[in-house]
């Protein structure tokens, strides 16, 4: 099969609402990806911080010089990274798809997509 040479004929009126779909989707995406940041962020306000005061390994004659260490476990810094990245993926597709919902919205033609078109489009 040769699909990557199928062309697909769509009102760009249609197009134009696919695009504000999608865009609603990472919307809504991003706003969850939000609402796990603030748990993870109060997570780590409440409980996340380790501070180490140990003086292992230290000899007592030099104790004064250790400072105490203050650090985020290592699990919830993971996600809070995981979560500030999929924050930021969402926020470009949303823009993205808003971009073209608003260029296809104002056209009156019928347009001819290739299958990778039409997934980006209309694909989960």
């Amino acid at each position: 099969m040769l699909r990557d040479k199928w062309e697909f004929e769509v009102l760009s009126k249609e197009l134009a609402q696919a695009a504000l779909n999608k865009m609603s989707y990472h919307q809504l995406r991003e706003q969850t990806w939000r609402g796990m940041k603030d748990e993870v962020m109060a997570e780590i306000r409440a409980t996340g911080i380790d501070i180490s005061e140990s003086a292992m390994g230290a000899n007592y004659a030099n104790t004064a010089l250790i400072t105490p260490q203050i650090s985020i476990k290592p699990d919830l810094q993971r996600r809070l990274t995981e979560c500030h990245n999929k924050i930021q993926e969402h926020q470009k597709k949303s823009q993205e798809y808003s971009g073209w919902h608003q260029t296809l919205d104002t056209q009156r033609e019928r347009l001819k997509l290739h299958q990778d078109d039409w997934l980006y489009f209309y694909g989960e």
